[in-house]
């Protein structure tokens, strides 16, 4: 059931396997432009059962404004597989990002996304966040799709979320994260995921980092057939984690900028 980490959706425990690979990239359009590329493979099934896949295409334009605001537009293709049936949307979507203050950005996003079967349904991405240096914090929220462990076709899902981080020390975070789900599946089965986590991370010395977390989800209603059906699901869930992340000090940016970078000129 812990494999949904987008949804947290609770089911009984069994075995299941999911793959993702996630390759992009990003081309620096003259001094104010970016462009952006990104495919998304993700599969996953439980042991000897069916198998889920989707496959997300995304490619967006984003043009600075001004030193605090910016504009993009976004396309994003899904393709939806398992072993019954085969979905597609397409989605045009234009951002906005302002920066309020220090450490402090609003991002929107919007759009309409034509479905295959479900007509045509809004995209929307809406954050604001600030990542000051010793607190961080950011309330985020979204309507969009995905797919759910041994649920067939695209599922939609609406998510809110908030988060507080407080940075003691440069090695130390504490951090609380609060959210809600709302997932609705082809044939109208409907759920709602709380989540609440208290989490914690210690680097312990160069690239290593010591990660801990308890969660706990409560679940009304339910998508699985047969399986906890209308009543009410309660999991607590304890994890501890090992990060390793090494760190790169020689540049790869073009000559001209990292000789700039240097206080050099050219």
């Amino acid at each position: 059931g812990d494999i949904d980490f987008e949804t947290g959706i609770l089911g009984r425990r069994r075995n299941a396997q999911r793959w993702q690979v996630t390759p992009n990239v990003l081309r620096r359009i003259g001094e104010r432009a970016n462009f952006t590329a990104l495919y998304d493979f993700t599969t996953e099934n439980l042991v000897n059962e069916g198998r889920n896949t989707l496959h997300t295409g995304r490619s967006a334009l984003s043009r600075q404004l001004s030193p605090r605001s910016s504009l993009s537009g976004e396309y994003i293709g899904r393709l939806f597989e398992d072993d019954r049936v085969g979905h597609h949307s397409h989605a045009a979507v234009m951002g906005w990002s302002r920066e309020l203050r220090q450490f402090t950005r609003l991002t929107v996003q919007a759009g309409p996304r034509w479905t295959s079967y479900r007509g045509v349904q809004p995209e929307v991405a809406v954050s604001f966040a600030r990542d000051g240096r010793t607190v961080k914090a950011g309330l985020e929220y979204s309507h969009g799709e995905t797919i759910i462990l041994g649920v067939s076709g695209p599922v939609q899902v609406d998510t809110g979320s908030g988060r507080l981080t407080v940075v003691p020390s440069r090695r130390v975070e504490f951090g609380v994260r609060l959210g809600a789900s709302d997932l609705l599946t082809l044939d109208e089965r409907a759920a709602t995921i709380y989540r609440g986590t208290l989490l914690g991370s210690w680097t312990i010395a160069g690239p290593f980092t010591v990660t801990g977390s308890y969660s706990a989800d409560y679940q009304l209603g339910d998508i699985n057939r047969n399986l906890f059906r209308d009543e009410r699901v309660l999991r607590h869930v304890v994890r501890v984690g090992l990060t390793i992340a090494p760190s790169f000090s020689r540049s790869f940016l073009p000559p001209d900028e990292a000789a700039r970078a240097k206080g050099v000129s050219r």
